[in-house]
């Protein structure tokens, strides 16, 4: 078997992988996927370190983006549509995979076209509670629609979609070496996150407001690749007794993710189908700034979930100054039991084999093929 993967989501790929090559050693990969996260990088994207280091052969894809919204910019990503659909078809022609697995987005839409066409057969999954544009159209092509939560059933056909849940990497919930890799201080852990890339304008805040969260907290800091370099010129800025508190990381590796999630307090960040999953799979209390121009509102639809159900608050961004963070964090933290209990209560619904759910579909797919 030669399984292709592509999508824009890296850490249910990765644990897909990892679930198929404990069951099927011999089957061989390769990864469709952006280069690049974000324009303007120059950096290799945090997918394709990842994947070639996994001896897992990564070919860049450069894909146009389906957007809704007339710009300039819509119109320069309209110009890269029909090179990603060629591009697609010949990786597809040259590597001939048995089966394609997608995890969505606008990089795998081509790679599925194409795919279809070839009489590839097709497996997606959709990780976010309100599918895009692109993998609507996905599920027209795909033999089975995988999705994260039940009542996402109803956006795809029926014969189709089977809930599996999101697939989780192993390291994540590991219960082995629970440490962090840093000296723990006697206050609080607050992690910030901004998704796999980071978020140059919400660390904007973060920076603005980091002293005075630092007197009451220690923080570990998921900078993304553009955002690192400034985030290590503040720390260096710092009182050294404040210097030891603020941890700024490009990138969390997964095993170093687990140990955190196991030893902060709180989260405070953005709220991505895969990171709002893993923080009610760990019961931890959360402050959202949900991304304020995600397609289609996805992120603050993730976050006003869990705050209503009692375990999150959700922060508008654009309202939001950073002189209120610190206090704003502090009031949170002042009622984190009550909050705790709640996303505790929650966890259940969220469940943690969905790698070994989908690593199903996709051997009943290839047995039927």
């Amino acid at each position: 078997m030669k399984v292709c993967i592509t999508g824009g989501h890296l850490s249910p790929a990765l644990a897909t992988i990892e679930e198929l090559r404990l069951r099927h050693p011999d089957w061989k990969f390769f990864w469709i996927g952006r280069n690049k996260a974000l324009a303007g990088d120059t950096e290799e994207s945090q997918e394709s370190v990842a994947v070639k280091g996994l001896g897992i052969s990564f070919y860049p894809l450069y894909a146009g983006r389906l957007n809704r919204m007339f710009s300039v910019e819509t119109f320069l990503w309209a110009l890269y549509i029909p090179f990603g659909f060629i591009q697609a078809f010949i990786l597809c022609m040259r590597e001939t995979p048995s089966i394609i697995v997608s995890f969505g987005g606008y990089i795998a839409l081509p790679v599925v076209v194409a795919g279809r066409i070839l009489g590839i057969p097709i497996v997606s999954h959709e990780q976010t509670r309100s599918p895009g544009l692109a993998n609507k159209i996905i599920a027209f092509f795909v033999r089975k629609m995988c999705v994260s939560f039940p009542e996402m059933e109803q956006a795809f056909s029926s014969q189709k979609v089977i809930c599996t849940g999101l697939p989780l990497r192993r390291d994540l919930l590991s219960k082995k070496n629970n440490t962090v890799p840093f000296k723990r201080a006697d206050k609080p852990l607050l992690y910030i996150g901004g998704g796999t890339t980071g978020s140059l304008s919400m660390n904007g805040l973060v920076f603005d407001s980091l002293s005075s969260l630092l007197e009451d907290f220690q923080v570990v800091h998921q900078t993304g690749s553009q955002s690192y370099e400034k985030a290590i010129e503040i720390k260096n800025l710092l009182p050294d007794e404040k210097q030891e508190n603020y941890i700024p990381l490009k990138y969390i590796e997964t095993e170093v993710l687990s140990k955190v999630y196991k030893e902060c307090s709180m989260y405070m960040g953005r709220s991505g189908a895969n990171s709002v999953y893993e923080l009610a799979v760990f019961g931890i209390p959360s402050i959202f700034i949900p991304l304020p121009w995600s397609s289609r509102s996805e992120q603050e639809e993730n976050a006003k979930y869990v705050e209503k159900c009692g375990g999150a608050i959700v922060l508008d961004q654009n309202a939001l100054h950073p002189e209120q963070v610190p206090e704003i964090v502090r009031s949170f933290y002042a009622n984190i039991s009550r909050y705790k209990m709640q996303m505790i209560k929650i966890s259940p619904l969220f469940p943690r084999d969905g790698a070994s759910r989908y690593a199903d579909v996709i051997e009943e797919v290839c047995l039927y093929k």
